[in-house]
């Protein structure tokens, strides 16, 4: 299988308290070897794979094992795409090492992202940035990778989405709507994303909060195959075709 946009939820842990996050509170959760395998099982190749959380630069060996997986398989990744909220902390080192694997392996480099949330609810200051980039430094003899993009996102943020901590703070508004059905094509899943959750929850929609994300879904990895998940919620356009 094919999938356009696969979104990993590689942590649910966070260093930050933001208002306006979708997610809700953090939680002490990291996804799994047994899950990473688990959806590579079925899986080719991937066009984008982003990778967030929570904060992603809490789980590094989880970048680690999800690189050696893919490498071991040879799935194909065109590109890559995390964002990170820049707070350094002991294991931001391994976490940009962890990084770099992925940007070598993968098939589109040009198309590989590592940006910094630049926004209201972030705080973001120069003293963070100056201490991230002094970690940039030190990994990549005082030259900034190609992929790091810290200008990409926006420094301000107008209307949060109304999930999690944003609706309890009354942050954001307008809650997502009701997922949307996957679209395949001869085992190519080309509309929405197939996001898996760090406990192994699968949606067709990334923009949802943990507890949401948890009671919504279409089906766990670590008990039905991932194609099973899909095809259960989908629009076989192959099969239209015949018709």
């Amino acid at each position: 299988m094919h999938i356009d946009n696969l979104i990993l939820e590689i942590t649910r842990k966070c260093n930050l308290r933001c208002e306006h996050c979708m997610r809700g509170d953090p939680q002490r959760l990291v996804m799994s070897n047994e899950i990473i395998n688990s959806t590579l099982q079925h899986v080719d190749s991937i066009g984008s794979l982003c990778l967030t959380g929570g904060e992603p630069s809490l789980a590094p060996e989880v970048i680690e094992n999800l690189w050696l997986s893919i490498w071991w398989k040879k799935v194909r990744v065109d590109g890559f795409d995390i964002t990170t909220n820049a707070c350094p902390h002991n294991r931001y080192g391994r976490f940009l090492k962890a990084v770099d694997k992925f940007y070598n392996y993968c098939d589109s480099p040009d198309v590989c992202s590592l940006a910094i949330s630049r926004d209201q609810y972030h705080g973001y200051v120069p003293s963070r940035a100056r201490i991230f980039e002094r970690y940039m430094k030190d990994i990549y003899q005082w030259e900034k990778p190609p992929y790091f993009y810290p200008e990409k996102r926006g420094t301000y943020i107008e209307e949060p989405i109304g999930e999690g901590r944003a609706l309890d703070t009354g942050a954001g508004w307008a809650p997502m709507k009701e997922q949307k059905p996957w679209e395949i094509e001869d085992n190519y899943v080309m509309e929405n994303e197939v996001y898996i959750s760090a406990n192994g929850n699968v949606t067709s929609c990334c923009d949802m909060s943990f507890a949401r994300i948890d009671r919504e879904c279409k089906g766990n990895v670590l008990t039905t195959p991932l194609p099973d998940i899909i095809k259960s919620f989908c629009i076989d356009k192959s099969i239209a075709k015949e018709a």
